[in-house]
Formats: structure tokens, C-alpha cells, sequence
């Protein structure tokens, strides 16, 4: 592989950690309100006259399967962005508590790095290489691996 590559594959990386972060804290309140909605939703159902022909009694059948259906998918999808949420807490534990700040900051917070070095009270310059090493760090222990599964699971509507 060329240096070229390399340095692609890196980028590519970068950006799918970044874009992970970014939807960490929308994907954990997304995953909550699935799991309650799906805990929370109650069906009635159509009360059946077994004088009319059985059709309808069919009717009924299939809107209570597709109910049932609809909650069990809410359910097993909150359960999956919680799985990915957790993931990404395991990966950020192997930061430091500055580096920890700096991806708090900056991902969750979407504060300016002059932002993040005021409240950190350091240099613009010693955020960015906090940041750039945290990175790194969060390459090493695979945050990047969940990219396609975590993004699929956001983009699908309830």
C-alpha cells in the first residue's frame, strides 16, 4: 500500500469516529425513547362478531400481529443503539480525563475548541493535539468497527 492509502484509510477512519461521537448522545436518548414507546404502547382490541364472515376476524388477527410486530422491532432496535451506546462507553474509558474532556467538548457538548481550552483552562493548540490523540486512541481500540451497523440503525424510521 502507498503512503497515499494509508493515509486514507486513516482519514476515513477519523471521520467515522467523529461521526459516531457526534450521534452518541442522540443515539442514547433515541434508544431510551424506543424501549419506553415499545414498554409503554398498548393495544385494544376491535371487538370480534362472529356473525359476519371471517374476514374480518382475520382483520383483527393481522392488525394485532403487525402491533405486536411493530413493538417487538421498536424494542430489539432501541436494545441494538443501546449495544452500540455501550460500546462507545467502553472505548472512551481508555482515555485519559483531559482527552475524556476534550471528546466530551467537542462531540457531545459541540463546543469550539477555544471553548473547550477555556474551560479546560489550556491552549487552543493542546486541545487539538488532546483531541487528535484521542483519536487515535479511540482507532486503536476499534471504535471505527461499529461505524455501519451503529449509522444503519439511526437512519431506520420508527
Amino acid at each position: 500500500m502507498g503512503c497515499e492509502v494509508i493515509e486514507e484509510i486513516k482519514k476515513d477512519s477519523k471521520d467515522r469516529i467523529e461521526e459516531i461521537l457526534y450521534n452518541y448522545r442522540p443515539a442514547k436518548a433515541k434508544a431510551k425513547v424506543l424501549i419506553t414507546t415499545s414498554l409503554n404502547m398498548s393495544y385494544s382490541l376491535k371487538a370480534i362478531r362472529y356473525n359476519e364472515p371471517s374476514a374480518k376476524t382475520n382483520e383483527t388477527a393481522s392488525d394485532t400481529e403487525n402491533y405486536i410486530d411493530k413493538k417487538e422491532e421498536l424494542k430489539e432496535r432501541g436494545e441494538m443503539i443501546l449495544e452500540n451506546v455501550e460500546t462507545i462507553e467502553e472505548c472512551l474509558e481508555c482515555l485519559g480525563p483531559e482527552e475524556h474532556d476534550v471528546i466530551e467538548y467537542k462531540y457531545f457538548d459541540r463546543l469550539e475548541d477555544s471553548d473547550s481550552a477555556e474551560r479546560l483552562e489550556v491552549s487552543i493548540p493542546t486541545v487539538q493535539n488532546k483531541k487528535r490523540s484521542a483519536l487515535e486512541q479511540l482507532e486503536k481500540v476499534g471504535l471505527s468497527e461499529i461505524y455501519q451497523e451503529f449509522i444503519t440503525i439511526l437512519a431506520v424510521k420508527a
